[in-house]
């Protein structure tokens, strides 16, 4: 009984072995073998990536009809001030929205960088790169058409006339600053106030680039005639583009007429509307979520079918 147990060990241990062994080393496929297996996942990484765009298009799609819906309202009489703190606060929201894809963008950056160079083309990174930018132009256009919307002084009457009578019955018609002058002038300083930090932000968001683009520049210098001195080109001119694209956009707000608006009406209407534009950006946060959890699957596979893309490649090569 003793050599049958001992038997039963030693061969269940080589059994283990072997399922450990056929575990560790890497099947070998034909070529032909591995094209099947790229195009099956070439598939499955499209229906994918196709679901992805959909979700996201429509996602950006409702963001944009917030940002020109409320783009076209402007405060009446009874909302006081409170299209325009929507408006605050929706410049405040796309302007972190950027900063949190500018972090999204510098990581998948590093990690691009760190990747061999046959791994880069094909990469999520790379994929990463490209969406985050996209979305970025999204938001500074957001922004702007939100900033242009803000209270343009109107050429109102400073006074009005009104009648008053006395306790003797003798009327006077006297002068007031109307409420429609003072309704005008305190719009049109929430706006300048709004405004100016819209430019004191982006003026420092100009200044952090442009340090970004001379560090890049001097260790260009310093790797003069190796192949890091080209490391930084495509970095380089993305950030000049950048550049240029917020100069455009701030000429054309600072020299610009603004957006026709009109009244969002009672002061129901504008409550309501606050509503709405909760109701909206809660939708969108939902969708983000989710949008970053296939993002997180849809990455895994993109890189999968990047490494069999390679993998073939070297092979033949070999």
């Amino acid at each position: 009984m003793k050599n049958f147990k001992t038997i039963l060990f030693v061969g269940a241990a080589m059994v283990s072995l072997q399922m450990l062994k056929a575990e560790t080393e890497a099947p070998q496929y034909s070529r032909e073998d591995m094209e099947a297996i790229i195009a099956d996942q070439e598939q499955r990484v499209q229906g994918m990536q196709t679901e992805f765009l959909k979700l996201h298009e429509t996602a950006e799609a409702n963001m944009m009809k917030v940002v020109e819906y409320v783009s076209k309202l402007e405060d009446s009489g009874e909302s006081k001030t409170r299209v325009a703190r929507l408006k605050k606060m929706i410049m405040s929201d796309l302007q972190t929205s950027i900063k949190n894809l500018q972090n999204q963008r510098a990581a998948a950056m590093q990690d691009l960088a760190r990747l061999p160079e046959d791994y880069k083309a094909g990469s999520s990174q790379q994929a990463q790169i490209d969406l985050t930018e996209e979305m970025m132009n999204e938001r500074l256009t957001a922004i702007m058409t939100m900033a242009d919307s803000m209270h343009q002084h109107q050429d109102v009457p400073k006074y009005e006339n009104y009648v008053k009578s006395s306790y003797d019955d003798e009327i006077k018609v006297k002068r007031r600053v109307s409420e429609e002058y003072k309704r005008d002038n305190k719009q049109q300083q929430n706006a300048e106030q709004a405004r100016k930090e819209l430019f004191d932000n982006l003026d420092r968001v100009k200044f952090n680039i442009n340090n970004q683009i001379g560090y890049m520049e001097a260790e260009q210098k310093r790797a003069a005639g190796t192949e890091l001195a080209t490391q930084y080109e495509d970095e380089i001119a993305y950030k000049k583009e950048m550049l240029k694209l917020l100069d455009e956009h701030v000429m054309d707000l600072k020299t610009g007429k603004g957006t026709a608006t009109e009244s969002v009406g009672s002061l129901k209407d504008a409550m309501q509307l606050e509503q709405d534009v909760d109701a909206a950006i809660n939708n969108y946060k939902q969708t983000m979520n989710k949008l970053r959890q296939q993002g997180m699957v849809l990455k895994q596979q993109i890189d999968l079918l990047n490494a069999q893309k390679v993998t073939l490649a070297r092979t033949l090569q070999e």
